[in-house]
């Protein structure tokens, strides 16, 4: 076996090329785009000799060959299930097959991994017998993965089938016949690989750019004490350091200094995964050239269907499905436009919809649309037929052909029809999917899904798919800047790069917990360590910067994150071969970003001395005010008072922010709402027995009785409660502990009529809260009548007395209580003092919170009308204007309030 080593800024591709000089040679590569790179290289003197370019593992696979078909993906994990015991499933904790992957995800790679590096099965018993380094769980998992993976190759011989942990078992492989075998600047060399070079250590040249005095031959790695100073012979710059101390400024830093170069490459971390990886312009970022399939239309309609089928509640017939999987196919225009071609008819739906979840509904079924909104029948009839067809299926050949003869494929496949292959990937995807019946891995899928088999089946399906890559038609066009990874540039070099997240954590990586072994026991056992892939880490970054010309790296520093520059760059500093950019000015990386970086939408970012005045308000114009009336709510007031542009947003130009989460739980508001309709069906109760709502009652007299019957009442006939309840541990919750708190807490009240307000046996009149809210002209300003809206929980009228009472749910503290106070003056207005100012010594209102039992007395009335003249008037004059304070629930990170701030500074 011969060795050469080369310095680290010679061209590693090119050497290896300059060694072919025989009729076949197998050339190895560690990654394929440096193949790929190599072949290009070759391209020009390509002659008709048998050479070869492979990767390393593309060269172990076809040393194998198997006498029977190899399962792979999801075959592979449907056949382990299938071999599971009952008691391996109990002692994983696997209840069902989904539950399995992760589980064979460990289990096929710790045994591809023992048989890469030759460990025995007695080495793994002997080292996890040692007590020093070991826990009995280990010992009992490995004996029990021992019995897993014999029960495992006994079922695949009885389907006849097999898999490469058990023919790579075989010492015999098939023999290379090739006069030279190039290994070029593999890192890494496991066990097997090692005795594969051996086997045929007279045709072997490894070409390896590592040091030679850190090189150990005998072992092929790289010695632990590898480090900057190594390199330093071979640097020609300093690299250059940015320094952010968050992710935008660290991309307008990149911009800045990618606007000083034509093209170069770009080297980022789990790229997909960065919150502005979507907002690159294609124009000058070749970011992929593939595209993962779960981000095509197909996939995200399926995904919806899915999410409907298991949120199905069966309250008999018609079933319900929940309102997230409503939202989820309202929301997608896309898919919304798979069903409604007409845009106006979809945003009537999206308006439906979002009124139902601002009710608190949490699941909808064909039967409440019928009865409630015909325009969208047929829009739920299609959705829900579609539901019930996808029940009814049982095997993958039902899936498929339901799929192929009722969908519209021509649709869901359209929107990338003409950028990708998606087309061919799906079919070829669809046939594979289907051969897993065809080869007959399944006998019989109940014994999969024993439960809800059409919907795992169907889950099955999208996981077979989400591993799917599409291949992007690259533009015509080249691009400036290529983005790529930092596996993927091993023996490439490049004349400008550019390194994104060079912090710790990223670069090096994260430890992470091993399957099974602990890292000390992988020590012992030999394989690879956090160590090793630190070291290799290490050395692809520094390889890296001694073969380009024009390099940099964009590191972060915030303590408050727990983020630290990556300690290679402090190895780097501390040899001096660093270099440490100052900061540019960060409003030019703003304006940067906007024009170099993102996707073009003609935006310029406003400076905020040239923004015009009403850049920061809506005017005022009466004519958004139909009939000149303005009708106030307490909530329209509120909103109008503390915030008149949302107000103007959300109520005159009908614009307002939607739920997008669902809660699974029953909210405060829905508690109040069944409070409220609870305590009116007492009332009501009480007016049906005496035939009329003005009588007397001594209110200790069946007090609770009238309670319990009034709860069972609502529970058993309100038309809505199995729309809003969630259907989970949270019905429990309702049932057991908040239905005896609110008994308690509406028997109380009507106690404290008894004892506090002394309404026992009097002669009185009640108007229990109803389903119309009252209004009545408050006022006139400059031409616009404004008229007050509401309805309170409770009036009661006894002797010349009235009262009025709020219910409410929750704790009570002094921001509450101000603010109930208000719109406890907004319903006394309403109901007696704008027709009435007279009797106000004669009115009493009160709050009382159910929960707490505590009766609270409105104490001290402000000037109401006075406040919303004032209110109005300045808005009548300065317009819908920003609030002065930021909300504390505002989580945006610039807003029209902090260019208004930051211009008055100035």
């Amino acid at each position: 076996m011969n060795i050469k080593h080369i310095p680290l800024n010679q061209n590693i591709l090119q050497t290896a090329l300059n060694e072919i000089n025989s009729e076949k040679c197998l050339l190895l590569f560690p990654t394929r785009k440096s193949k790929r790179e190599a072949q290009k290289l070759y391209q020009p003197k390509w002659d008709f000799s048998e050479h070869q370019f492979l990767t390393m593992d593309e060269w172990k696979k076809s040393l194998f060959i198997s006498d029977k078909p190899i399962l792979k993906e999801e075959k592979r994990t449907l056949a382990l299930f299938q071999s599971l015991s009952a008691e391996s499933k109990d002692f994983f904790k696997i209840k069902a097959y989904h539950q399995s992957i992760e589980f064979a995800y460990k289990f096929f790679g710790f045994w591809e991994e023992m048989q890469e590096e030759l460990i025995s099965n007695d080495s793994i018993t002997e080292v996890l017998s040692a007590k020093q380094t070991s826990g009995d769980w280990q010992l009992n998992s490995f004996e029990h993965l021992l019995q897993i993976k014999y029960n495992y190759q006994k079922h695949l011989n009885k389907i006849n089938f097999t898999d490469t942990i058990v023919i790579r078992n075989r010492e015999s492989y098939c023999e290379s016949n090739f006069n030279k075998i190039i290994v070029v600047n593999q890192f890494y060399f496991t066990n097997f690989e090692k005795k594969l070079l051996m086997k045929f250590k007279d045709e072997v040249i490894i070409i390896s750019q590592i040091p030679d005095v850190c090189f150990v031959e005998e072992d092929l790695k790289i010695s632990p004490d590898f480090n900057a100073n190594h390199i330093k012979p071979f640097f020609t710059n300093k690299l250059r350091m940015y320094t952010s101390f968050d992710q935008s400024q660290m991309i307008a830093q990149m911009t800045t200094a990618l606007a000083t170069t034509e093209k170069s490459t770009i080297i980022d971390f789990q790229f997909e995964r960065q919150p502005y990886a979507h907002l690159l312009s294609n124009e000058f970022f070749s970011k992929s050239t593939s595209l993962n399939f779960p981000s095509t239309r197909f996939f995200h309609f399926f995904q919806v269907i899915s999410e409907m089928l298991n949120s199905i509640i069966w309250e008999g017939q018609p079933f319900l499905i929940s309102m997230q999987s409503i939202l989820a196919l309202v929301s997608n225009d896309d898919l919304l436009r798979y069903f409604i071609k007409d845009i106006s008819e979809r945003e009537s739906i999206r308006s439906y919809i979002f009124k139902l979840i601002d009710n608190d509904f949490k699941y909808l079924d064909l039967e409440f649309i019928q009865q409630n909104k015909s325009e969208f029948i047929p829009l739920f009839e299609h959705v829900f037929k579609l539901l019930k067809n996808f029940r009814k299926l049982s095997t993958i050949k039902n899936l498929i052909d339901y799929i192929d003869e009722n969908l519209d494929l021509e649709y869901l496949l359209a929107d990338l029809q003409n950028t990708t292959d998606v087309a061919e990937v799906f079919y070829e995807s669809l046939a594979d999917f289907k051969s897993i019946e065809e080869i007959e891995l399944i006998g019989n899928w109940k014994d999969i899904f024993p439960t809800k088999l059409a919907e795992n089946l169907l889950k099955l399906f999208l996981d077979y798919l989400k591993s799917k890559k599409l291949k992007l038609e690259t533009s015509t066009s080249p691009t400036c800047f290529e983005i790529t990874t930092l596996q993927d540039t091993r023996n490439l070099e490049f004349q400008n790069l550019y390194i994104l997240n060079v912090v710790e954590g990223v670069l090096p990586d994260r430890k992470h917990t091993q399957f099974l072994l602990s890292e000390n026991q992988r020590k012992e056992l030999g394989l690879k360590t956090y160590e090793d892939i630190i070291l290799r880490d290490k050395f692809y970054f520094y390889r890296l910067l001694c073969s380009c010309q024009n390099v940099a790296a964009f590191t972060r520093n915030n303590l408050e994150e727990n983020i630290e520059i990556s300690s290679f760059l402090e190895e780097l500093k501390l040899h001096d071969m660093l270099e440490e950019v100052d900061a540019v000015d960060f409003s030019n990386l703003q304006k940067q970003i906007f024009n170099n970086l993102l996707k073009s939408n003609h935006l310029e970012i406003p400076n905020k001395q040239n923004l015009p005045e009403n850049f920061f308000y809506f005017q005022y114009d009466k004519n958004a005010f139909p009939d000149n009336k303005l009708s106030l709510s307490f909530y329209k007031w509120e909103k109008l008072k503390n915030n008149a542009f949302e107000y103007y947003l959300e109520f005159i130009v009908d614009l307002c922010k939607h739920v997008t989460e669902i809660g699974n739980d029953f909210s405060s508001r829905l508690i109040g709402t069944i409070s409220h309709e609870i305590i009116t069906l007492v009332w009501k109760r009480l007016i049906d027995v005496y035939h009329s709502n003005e009588f007397k009652h001594n209110f200790v007299h069946n007090t609770k009785l009238y309670v319990e019957q009034s709860i069972e009442h609502y529970l058993k006939y309100n038309r809505d409660f199995r729309y809003i309840s969630p259907h989970n541990f949270s019905d429990n919750y309702f049932q057991k502990i908040f239905l005896p708190v609110l008994t308690e807490g509406i028997e109380n009240f009507f106690y404290r009529l008894h004892n506090d307000l002394h309404l026992s046996n009097k002669d009185i009149k009640v108007f229990p809260e109803t389903e119309k809210s009252m209004e009545k002209k408050f006022t006139d300003i400059n031409d616009l009548e404004i008229y007050l809206k509401g309805r309170p929980d409770l009036r009661i009228h006894a002797d010349d007395h009235k009262f009025i009472f709020d219910f409410k749910t929750g704790n009570s503290d002094y921001a509450k209580l101000k603010r109930y106070n208000q719109q406890l003056q907004f319903y006394e207005n309403i109901s007696y003092l704008i027709d009435l100012p007279v009797i106000v010594d004669k009115l009493h209102s009160y709050l009382f919170f159910v929960e707490q039992k505590d009766l609270k007395r409105l104490s001290k009335r402000t000037e109401l009308k006075d406040k919303i003249i004032e209110g109005i008037e300045l808005i009548v004059i300065d317009g819908f204007g920003l609030a002065e304070k930021e909300d504390k629930y505002e989580d945006i990170d610039v807003t029209r309030r902090n260019l208004l701030s930051k211009r008055e500074v100035n």
